[in-house]
């Protein structure tokens, strides 16, 4: 095996970010996911090449009667954070030529999560991967008026 990837939102999504006293055990608060990741990772030493995976919202209950997973609390801010952070590790870690990164899902429509624009939201899922990317600000810090 040369290397190793997360795939959330499977292993993402610790005891702090989840919320109780509800049907699933496995309903997270996706800002404190992204929180808890940014300190996870830092703290992360694989022993083989490890490439980390961001992923938008993530409600799989349509396919799942028990069992299943939801983050809630997405935002396009959140999302950001998350790339910037696997972004910064991707670069501190691996040379230039072998700089990898995915992305959970371009079109998981059942699952809520997905790159590919729609009617409701436009480019904004994909925009911001492209922000993120090129290290440009999320937002524009000069909006014409």
């Amino acid at each position: 095996m040369d290397g190793e990837f997360d795939f959330p939102p499977q292993g993402i999504g610790h005891p702090a970010s989840k919320i109780t006293g509800l049907p699933s055990e496995k309903i997270f608060n996706y800002e404190k996911i992204v929180s808890d990741i940014a300190h996870l990772y830092q703290e992360h030493y694989p022993l083989k090449p490890f490439y980390y995976t961001a992923t938008m919202g993530w409600d799989n209950s349509s396919r799942r009667k028990d069992g299943y997973t939801i983050y809630y609390n997405y935002s396009l801010e959140a999302f950001y954070k998350w790339l910037r952070i696997i972004i910064e590790q991707t670069r501190r870690r691996h040379d230039p030529t072998k700089r990898f990164m995915f992305i959970n899902a371009w079109n998981e429509w059942a699952e809520g999560t997905y790159l590919e624009p729609d009617e409701k939201y436009g480019y904004a899922n994909i925009n911001t991967l492209s922000k993120a990317i090129f290290d440009l600000p999320l937002e524009d810090e000069n909006p014409k008026e």
